[in-house]
This record gives structure tokens, C-alpha cells and sequence, in this order.
């Protein structure tokens, strides 16, 4: 089967044993999100710049393959918390995000969210697909581009009519 995983050294030398296999990379779960800090804490969401030095040096080892870039639910739900302060509703960060994959998707669980807000509006999951699509758009007007077949960020072109 399959799979998007972590670009490191066993990753990169097996690549040719493992061309079936390794359809992509993928970046840490949910950047944007507050980080643990190691001591029961959190610190900040990681950068925007820290995703796109990481993606351009991930795709200066392997072109070919896409990368995957998963965010957490303040990309619907702009008044989420778990963003830390340093990045709390701070929706000016993701075009920069978006700068730094080939295919970005987000998590949010509205059937059994323990937030009030959140919990049974479904309508988060679509405002969170428009979301990344307004934001793909708005990085996509400030040169960033992305080759990747497929993506939210470029639809696989569809075949014409015969006519």
C-alpha cells in the first residue's frame, strides 16, 4: 500500500527498492497548532518559514514526489485555542504555510468535539475546504507555485469531450 511518510536518510537510500511504496512525504502533524514544549507545556505554533525551508529542502532531494502538509482546525475554526497565543486567530499565516507543500489538508471533528462551538455544525468541515482554497489562491498570487497532480492546491486536469 501506499504512503506518505517522513523524508529521512533510510527513506531517501531505499528509494528505488521502495518506488511503489513511498507515493509522497510528510511534514509534522498540524504545525499551526501550539507545540509541546517538553515539560508539560506548549510553546508556539511552528513558523511558516520553518514549513517552507523544509519543503524546499525535502524537494531538493527528491522532486518528484508530493509533500503533504496537514493543519489543525484553526484553519475552519479561526477561535481555536490550541493555536497558543503567539499564533491565536491568525489566519495571515497560512498562504505562507501553503507555501511549503504540494497537498494540504486539516483536521476538525465536529461530531465529537468537547468544544460547544464546534460540536455537531458540520458546516466547519466545508468552511475549512474553502478556507484552503481562498488561501491556496491568495499564495498562488504571490509566486508560490506547486506541480503536484491531484492536490487541492492543482485538480488532475480532466479529459476532454470526443467529439
Amino acid at each position: 500500500m501506499p504512503v506518505l511518510c517522513d523524508q529521512n536518510e533510510f527513506a531517501l537510500a531505499n528509494l528505488t527498492a521502495y518506488k511503489d511504496i513511498i507515493a509522497g512525504w510528510l511534514h509534522g502533524d498540524e504545525p499551526d497548532n501550539a507545540q509541546s514544549d517538553g515539560n508539560g507545556g506548549y510553546g508556539p505554533c511552528i513558523s511558516p518559514d520553518t514549513i517552507k525551508k523544509e519543503y524546499a529542502d525535502w524537494k531538493s532531494k527528491c522532486p518528484d514526489r508530493p509533500i503533504l502538509l496537514n493543519l489543525g482546525q484553526g484553519v475552519s475554526y479561526i477561535d481555536y485555542t490550541g493555536r497558543g497565543s503567539a499564533c491565536h486567530a491568525r489566519t495571515d499565516m497560512y498562504p505562507k504555510y501553503l507555501q511549503g507543500c504540494d497537498i494540504a489538508s486539516f483536521d476538525i471533528y465536529p461530531v465529537n468535539s468537547s468544544y460547544a462551538t464546534i460540536k455537531g455544525n458540520l458546516w466547519y468541515v466545508a468552511k475549512g475546504i474553502d478556507s484552503l482554497r481562498l488561501w491556496v489562491m491568495t499564495r498562488n498570487r504571490h509566486g508560490a507555485g506547486s506541480n503536484a497532480p491531484g492536490s487541492i492546491l492543482h485538480p488532475r486536469p480532466r479529459p476532454l469531450p470526443i467529439k
